[in-house]
């Protein structure tokens, strides 16, 4: 799916419908902003924020960043990983971190 939003975003999913859209309050870039006259044209003259339909991938996404950024900061306060030389290693360790935060937050 590639969607137009401050930027050309492409998003890969298996399951959601390309046609499925939710509608979100989104507000009204400034001026200045970089994308502006792209984004500008979905609003209203005057208006700052609106209720525009979205995609339900989109809406997806970003109710659900933050997910991957906290396991990430929590696996990386107690690694286990120590330097090797052999690849199969390094994944072992990082199988090992998540399995421990998993187990935590259970």
């Amino acid at each position: 799916l590639q969607w137009e939003d401050s930027g050309s975003i492409h998003l890969l999913s298996i399951i959601h419908q390309i046609t499925n859209f939710v509608n979100r309050e989104r507000k009204k870039p400034r001026t200045t902003s970089t994308n502006a006259t792209i984004t500008c044209r979905a609003f209203a003259p005057g208006c700052q924020n609106e209720i525009l339909p979205i995609p339900l991938i989109i809406d997806d996404y970003n109710y659900n960043v933050n997910g991957v950024d906290r396991a990430d900061q929590v696996r990386a306060s107690y690694p286990t990983q120590l330097k090797a030389l052999r690849n199969w290693l390094p994944l072992f360790f990082w199988i090992l971190d998540t399995s421990i935060v998993n187990s935590f937050l259970l």
